[in-house]
C-alpha cells in the first residue's frame, strides 16, 4: 500500500496491535555480508492482522543490519507484496 513507517511508528503499531504478525513462513533467504553490514533478502508467506483485518501475503522482504559494539541492529527494511 506504499505505507512508510519510522522505527517508532512500527513499534507503536505492533504494541497497539494495529499491526499484529501471526506467522511468517520463509521460503527463501539470501544473506550477504559486507564487513559490519548484512543485507538479507527473504521470500515469505506472511499472515497478519492490519487494523483488524486479516491479511495473507506473499512478500519479498529486504533487511539491512549493521553490527555495532558486538550486536546486530536492524537499520532498514522494505517489503513488497507479490501479485
Amino acid at each position: 500500500n506504499g505505507m512508510i513507517q519510522s522505527r517508532s511508528e512500527l513499534i507503536r503499531s505492533v504494541m497497539s496491535r494495529d499491526q499484529e504478525y501471526k506467522k511468517m513462513d520463509v521460503r527463501k533467504m539470501d544473506v550477504r555480508l559486507f564487513g559490519n553490514t548484512a543485507v538479507v533478502n527473504l521470500e515469505a508467506d506472511v499472515s497478519l492482522i492490519m487494523t483488524g483485518k486479516p491479511l495473507d501475503l506473499d512478500m519479498d522482504i529486504l533487511l539491512v543490519w549493521i553490527k555495532r559494539k558486538g550486536s546486530w541492529r536492524l537499520v532498514a527494511r522494505q517489503s513488497v507484496k507479490n501479485s
